[in-house]
């Protein structure tokens, strides 16, 4: 699942989504199985820079 997540988090980063924005798609789709939001937001950092 957390695999599946940083895919989505790739993808929406190339898109050019924001920490927040990803956060929020996550959890619509994977609800209470979420990344935690510090999380997301260390992936979406490393695939920026």
């Amino acid at each position: 699942l957390r695999l599946k997540q940083r895919a989505v988090i790739e993808f929406l980063v190339a898109e050019g989504e924001t920490p927040v924005n990803i956060q929020r798609r996550l959890q619509n789709v994977f609800e209470e199985n979420t990344l935690h939001y510090s999380n997301a937001r260390r992936w979406v950092r490393s695939l920026k820079y």
